[in-house]
């Protein structure tokens, strides 16, 4: 498991109930693995992980506590072999 692998685990085991917590480790998800992002017009952010429990927690944060709607996807990465999921969240 590498480090980072193992970041997002230990913070993923915590209880983020509550609003501080939540966005506090939304940020550091993120500033680790995520890029500003411009299609049609619109500016967002995607989050790329292997981390699929990772990409479903933050996507419920983003959907519940600021009302955006995101979309997830899942691609193939040709020289690892591992699945990537792809977290995005475009302005309205």
């Amino acid at each position: 498991m590498t480090f980072s692998e193992k970041a997002k685990s230990e913070i993923l085991s915590k209880n983020l109930n509550s609003p501080c917590c939540r966005i506090a480790g939304l940020s550091a998800f993120i500033r680790g693995a995520g890029t500003i992002s411009v299609e049609g017009g619109k500016v967002g952010f995607e989050i790329v992980t292997e981390n699929q429990m990772a990409s479903d927690f933050y996507a419920k944060i983003i959907a519940d506590d600021f009302n955006e709607k995101v979309s997830l996807t899942t691609t193939h990465d040709k020289f690892n072999g591992k699945s990537k999921y792809v977290l995005k969240c475009l302005s309205n």
